[in-house]
């Protein structure tokens, strides 16, 4: 009898830590999720951001055009890369030009293609957009299938 008041008494204290564990980590994720720091983030077109103060550059123009790419394309864009010898600041008519190297299709069949933004940095949105298609690029292998 005594070994099993014993027991209950060890049991009772690592049940309090536990429970005092998952009661601050409630907490800490709801304030965390409260004042930001979990929120995900907002497309350009949603943010408060103050172009003013922090101005709109080549960098939220790559972005406004992969979360175009991303809309147009969904589950089926796999990569996007910058392409960096043709992505600019076009002076003569105040846009962006950016483009990406982008593989669009499933996990086994992808089509290689070149997608096109042109981005106005007044309204930080993208005024254009192009997807060139190239070829499939075959990644299954005939003694698999």
């Amino acid at each position: 009898m005594n070994h099993v008041l014993n027991s209950n008494k060890a049991v009772l204290p690592i049940f309090a830590a536990f429970f005092l564990i998952l009661i601050t980590c409630a907490f800490t994720v709801f304030f965390a999720y409260q004042f930001g720091h979990m929120k995900p983030a907002k497309s350009l077109s949603q943010t408060n951001r103050d172009y003013h103060l922090n101005q709109f550059n080549v960098n939220d123009a790559i972005s406004a055009c992969r979360e175009e790419a991303a809309s147009k394309f969904g589950s089926q864009l796999q990569d996007a890369v910058v392409n960096d010898h043709s992505t600019r600041f076009d002076q003569d008519r105040a846009i962006y030009l950016v483009v990406l190297d982008a593989l669009i299709g499933s996990r086994d069949k992808q089509i290689k293609n070149l997608i096109y933004c042109h981005v106005n940095p007044n309204h930080y949105t993208v005024d254009y957009f192009k997807a060139h298609g190239d070829k499939y690029r075959d990644f299954s292998f005939g003694f698999f299938d």
